[in-house]
């Protein structure tokens, strides 16, 4: 038996699917402005909603609402042909970002006038989640870190400023102030 012999060659095309975009978790302070647009490197990028769902373009951040928000993006590449070309998706990369609430921190203290060697007690309220410490100084000296509330007492008459910075990670660092005057016992002469 003599058959037909039939040949037929097919070019194959493999195309690498792209690397996993690097992108960068952000930390906001609530309320900060501007807010740039997310990033991601990439030359397709295709970003979602935490839910899943892709989003249209790029996200911008709002700082309106304090918490953490997710986003996910991947790359795509698109292979060669014109009437079906293949698609390859990279890994999704999540892009995380976090918005600390803001305070608005205050200082109470027992007194602002007291006699030589009488103790006050100064506290700072309100510091939010995103404290990082507590500095305090009297009239420019910085002494004490770290303490709230924080009992003092003065050895001298005369006006003090005590200052006192709440630090944090990324909110702003307000300096508050109080003003205390100090004055000697008095002095009884009875006769």
């Amino acid at each position: 038996r003599q058959g037909c012999k039939a040949s037929a060659t097919a070019e194959l095309i493999v195309v690498a699917a792209p690397a996993k975009p690097i992108v960068t978790d952000t930390t906001y302070c609530q309320y900060d402005r501007p807010v740039p647009a997310l990033s991601a490197t990439g030359t397709t990028l295709t970003w979602y909603a935490a839910n899943g769902n892709i989003y249209p373009g790029t996200p911008t951040p709002n700082t309106d609402v304090a918490g953490v928000t997710k986003w996910y993006v991947d790359d795509r590449i698109s292979g060669p042909g014109t009437s079906n070309p293949v698609v390859c998706v990279s890994e999704r990369a999540t892009a995380t970002v976090t918005v600390y609430p803001k305070y608005n921190p205050s200082l109470t203290a027992t007194d602002t006038v007291i006699c030589i060697g009488n103790e006050i007690t100064f506290t700072v309220n309100n510091l939010g989640d995103d404290k990082d410490g507590i500095r305090w100084s009297f009239d420019g000296n910085e002494n004490i870190n770290d303490v709230n509330p924080l009992r003092h007492s003065f050895d001298a008459i005369g006006t003090y400023t005590l200052s006192v910075t709440p630090l944090h990670k990324v909110c702003p660092n307000p300096t508050l102030t109080r003003i205390i005057n100090v004055f000697p016992y008095p002095v009884i002469n009875l006769g």
